[in-house]
């Protein structure tokens, strides 16, 4: 059984020896790539491939027939012909400061002007030496540039306004100079985990063909579940057998965890590659690309804009919100979308509805959630979620609610706002999401909202949560506006639950009130 490629970003070290590892062919949509066009800006959250991508175009263009053995591009017409290859991986320069970022960016030209034996002289200047770099090396043939996570050192000080502008100018005019080298270059390559806008980086880099969300490129980066099943046949009979799970039931379960990100309206749904790796070897599933990056920076947004979390599921945006940002306008669905927490839903009328991708995403989202905005640690996180779980499954809402109650006694009284139902509704929905339960909050009818509908396999719960008055005050409004006839034609039996949030008690009191129809 072949090596899984885990924390692998060399194409050469994946390929040289190409029994011992699995690799993905994405050289089909490479071929393409570089057959239509020449200069590119391509962008994906972390851990999603963008790092071997750049390393395979470097082997392609250096003419390394010999790594690309048995791909599909071996069998094209690709002419194999040999271009010197400037790569820039600004992800592994230092960048407390501008002033910092300026040394590294010096570094970096120096390292592959040496590694192409190029004398840059007595240059000082970092425009110049990437000048002459680039004009003493197409004397041998046109230049390929490809730029490895470009936005590295700016997303690392987007909580800082003029740190982060002092930053953005360094590479504002390190990249700039790209623009003016056109007859030189072969083919230029950016990518990132974001796009800032015209009025900054891209003023000067405003020839590059955005892709990121052009079909042609939806699977470029990330397994297709063609690519899963195609390439991984022996990891997933092995965890098969580890795990007890069928075939069908096993790729059911792995496609609820880890697919569903979808980059353009017509394009393919593909798998967090990064997660799949680490479950395929771990056989267990867990929130691994939740895990390797903590988004203080949203939290922080969250925080400013006051932003109801429950309606993060419905944001809308047109495709020029979901392209770019600057540095002093950050909106939340932008980043959101471009750092993968969100991902495309539906396309109507040129708008994009987005939504949590997997239940990896929605699960350590919530837990990250309960745990910055109702200070509840994971573990005790946990251990509530496996109680609602088990009593939605059992439709013992006598349970839930007492689960309910025993969650709402722990948090801190000064964490509960005024309207103190806010916070409850808001760690209701926390709660559901965390349990992958369907839930809808403040789901609109024609004839008002209802505060939350939770549905399961079996059953369509619909919850109403009153303020210092009577459960049945709340069952009443269920039945006289007649919330359950959106969901009669689901087909699933319809549960009422009625409650009452007690300012006093900072708690729901205990006598719900519960109608099956």
């Amino acid at each position: 059984m072949k090596k899984l490629p885990i924390g692998i970003q060399t194409f050469e070290k994946l390929r040289k020896d190409s029994e011992e590892y699995v690799y993905v062919d994405k050289t089909k949509q490479i071929y393409d790539l570089v057959s239509l066009g020449s200069v590119y800006f391509f962008s994906r959250p972390r851990r999603f491939g963008k790092s071997l991508l750049c390393s395979t175009l470097q082997a392609l263009f250096e003419g390394k027939k010999e790594l690309f053995k048995n791909l599909w591009i071996e069998k094209s017409d690709w002419k194999w012909e040999k271009h010197p290859v400037i790569h820039l991986n600004i992800a592994g320069i230092a960048c407390s400061t501008s002033e910092e970022l300026k040394d590294g960016l010096h570094e970096e030209i120096e390292a592959n002007a040496e590694k192409h034996g190029v004398d840059l002289g007595t240059i000082k200047t970092l425009p110049g030496k990437f000048k002459k770099l680039v004009r003493t090396l197409a004397q041998e043939n046109h230049v390929a540039i490809i730029v490895d996570e470009y936005d590295y050192p700016i997303l690392g000080h987007i909580t800082n306004e003029q740190s982060a502008k002092e930053i953005r100018e360094v590479l504002s005019s390190f990249y700039g100079v790209i623009k003016n080298l056109d007859k030189y270059l072969r083919f230029v390559f950016v990518t990132g985990v974001s796009k800032f806008s015209m009025t900054s980086i891209f003023s000067k880099l405003n020839h590059l063909k955005d892709i990121s969300m052009d079909y042609r490129a939806d699977d470029l980066c990330g397994y297709t579940q063609e690519e899963l099943e195609g390439c991984f046949p022996d990891w997933i009979s092995f965890v098969e057998k580890k795990i007890g799970l069928k075939k069908n039931a096993l790729l059911a379960k792995v496609k609820n965890w880890y697919d569903g990100y979808k980059f353009c309206e017509d394009g393919a749904f593909v798998y967090n590659p990064f997660s799949i790796l680490l479950f395929l070897d771990s056989q267990k599933f867990e929130n691994f690309w939740f895990r390797s990056g903590t988004p203080t920076f949203l939290m922080k947004l969250i925080r400013a804009k006051k932003y109801p979390v429950q309606n993060l599921e419905k944001i809308k945006a047109t495709s020029n919100e979901l392209g770019t940002f600057d540095v002093g306008k950050i909106p939340l669905k932008t980043v959101l979308f471009q750092a993968g927490y969100l991902t495309i839903k539906d396309y109507q009328e040129e708008l994009y509805t987005l939504g949590y991708p997997n239940k990896e995403v929605a699960s350590s989202w919530m837990s990250y959630l309960m745990d910055e905005l109702i200070h509840v640690e994971e573990s005790e996180f946990k251990g509530i979620l496996n109680e609602l779980g088990k009593a939605l499954k059992y439709d013992d809402i006598d349970c839930f609610c007492n689960t309910l109650r025993s969650f709402f006694s722990g948090i801190s009284y000064e964490l509960i706002e005024r309207p103190i139902e806010k916070t409850f509704s808001l760690a209701f929905y926390i709660l559901m999401k965390a349990v992958s339960a369907d839930i809808y909050s403040e789901e609109r009818t024609n004839v008002g909202r209802i505060d939350a509908v939770v549905v399961t396999e079996q059953k369509i719960y619909i919850f109403e949560m009153k303020h210092n008055k009577i459960p049945e005050e709340a069952l009443k409004q269920i039945r006289d506006k007649k919330y359950f006839e959106k969901y009669q034609l689901i087909g699933k039996p319809i549960v009422f639950v009625g409650l009452n949030v007690n300012s006093d008690e900072k708690n729901i009191d205990t006598n719900w009130v519960v109608e099956h129809i």
